[in-house]
């Protein structure tokens, strides 16, 4: 017994390529996003830990955070010195926004 379906169905292919490209934008925005939050809570003493919070593009893969070798002890803390999070919050303030931008790529790009 077969059963037949009517009705249309979505070009998966070029969907996909809508997806790809959409959220690879998001991905670059969401890290560009973060920097700029990073910079706000990151403590400041002289400037240049601020100073050395980027993000790179490298296709479709972003990476943000300091280049300062010492960025991570602030962030982490040291046996003598207490944590101080600046990059971690303000990963978690993006990611909801990055979530819900890629959700609505999907549903876009079905249609």
């Amino acid at each position: 017994m077969a059963i037949r379906i009517r009705g249309e169905f979505p070009n998966f292919d070029r969907a996909a390529a809508k997806a790809k490209t959409g959220s690879e934008l998001e991905a670059v925005k969401a890290g560009f996003d973060l920097v700029a939050e990073a910079k706000k809570r990151v403590p400041v003493r002289t400037g240049a830990l601020r100073s050395s919070i980027s993000a790179s593009v490298d296709g479709g893969k972003v990476e943000a955070g300091p280049t300062a070798f010492w960025g991570k002890f602030v962030e982490l803390g040291t046996s003598r010195m207490p944590p101080q999070p600046y990059l971690i919050p303000a990963a978690e303030m993006v990611e909801p926004k990055f979530r819900a931008a890629i959700e609505a790529i999907g549903q876009k790009a079905l249609e």
